[in-house]
């Protein structure tokens, strides 16, 4: 029990994420973890676990956008695929069920048939779907990893994978394969206008005056 303007409050342990700022509601209220990946507890988006209070850009914020669309179509997907496999296995049953009793064979029966495995079709063609949406979330948020890693590196918060490893809560070797490619990501990325230093390659004959001095002076006077 803690005190604050006369009044005893109950401490309570710091949540998951908070005080990182949310990209896309701007909340601080902290993240909840839901198979593997992160939501924000205000706006339910996507979020890339930042458990420490950093001064950040939010750079992600288009990334985690796109990984909400396409989680919201991946539900879309998920619930048609659902519904037509009902469908198409009750008109399968009802088909196989009517030829039965009524005797639809030959072309009826055909008829029937194919009319059944429409929805199937339906059903498998949206499970596809599902799959794909996931694929791309994934993609998503491991580009959202990047960028966030990178914009700790800049900052300073993350001076090595280790560091890393701490805000992100990530595996040791998960945590130093983000480091490396957020490194290269942040090196490559230059402003305009500023001098880039070029490698001059030396000739052969430079590294042979380099090599032999008095070569090079004999040369000269020539």
């Amino acid at each position: 029990m803690t005190k604050k303007d006369g009044y005893a409050t109950a401490s309570r342990p710091p949540r998951l994420g908070e005080g990182d700022r949310c990209p896309v509601c701007g909340a601080t209220g902290g993240v909840s973890e839901e198979n593997g990946t992160y939501l924000c507890l205000m706006c339910g988006a996507p979020r890339v676990l930042v458990d420490g209070i950093v001064q950040r850009g939010g750079t992600e914020k288009p990334l985690l956008e796109r990984a909400k669309a396409l989680k919201l179509r991946r539900s879309a997907y998920a619930v048609t695929a659902g519904l037509a496999l009902v469908l198409g296995v009750v008109s399968l049953t009802f088909s196989s069920v009517a030829a039965l009793l009524f005797g639809a064979a030959g072309a009826k029966g055909i008829v029937f048939g194919l009319a059944s495995l429409v929805p199937l079709g339906i059903s498998v063609a949206a499970w596809i779907g599902t799959r794909r949406s996931s694929r791309a979330v994934d993609e998503a948020l491991t580009e959202a990893q990047v960028v966030v890693a990178k914009e700790l590196i800049s900052t300073g918060a993350a001076l090595d994978a280790t560091a890393l490893t701490r805000l992100m809560h990530l595996p040791a070797g998960r945590a130093e394969e983000l480091f490396g490619e957020a490194e290269v990501a942040r090196l490559l990325d230059i402003p305009d206008g500023m001098p880039v230093e070029r490698l001059r390659v030396s000739t052969d004959e430079e590294l042979g005056a380099e090599a032999n001095p008095d070569t090079s002076e004999r040369r000269q006077k020539r």
